[in-house]
C-alpha cells in the first residue's frame, strides 16, 4: 500500500517502504516456511540414517 502525505507546504511525500511492504512480507513468509521444510527434510534424513536397519554397528564389530 502507498502511503501519499502532504505537509504543511503542501509537498507531497510518498513513503517508499510501504510500496514493497507486502512483497518483503511474502518474501519473508515463504522463507520461514522454507526453513522448516529443510530443518524437517535434515531432521528426517538424521533420523533415517540412525535408524537400525541402516546402521549397524554389530556387524562391523564381529569378529571375522
Amino acid at each position: 500500500m502507498l502511503i501519499i502525505r502532504q505537509n504543511a507546504q503542501k509537498e507531497v511525500e510518498i513513503d517508499a517502504s510501504t510500496v514493497y511492504e507486502t512483497f518483503y512480507i511474502a518474501v519473508l513468509y515463504l522463507k520461514c516456511f522454507f526453513s522448516v521444510y529443510c530443518f524437517a527434510l535434515g531432521l528426517k534424513s538424521a533420523i533415517q540414517l540412525g535408524h537400525p536397519s541402516f546402521y549397524k554397528p554389530a556387524k562391523w564389530l564381529q569378529t571375522i
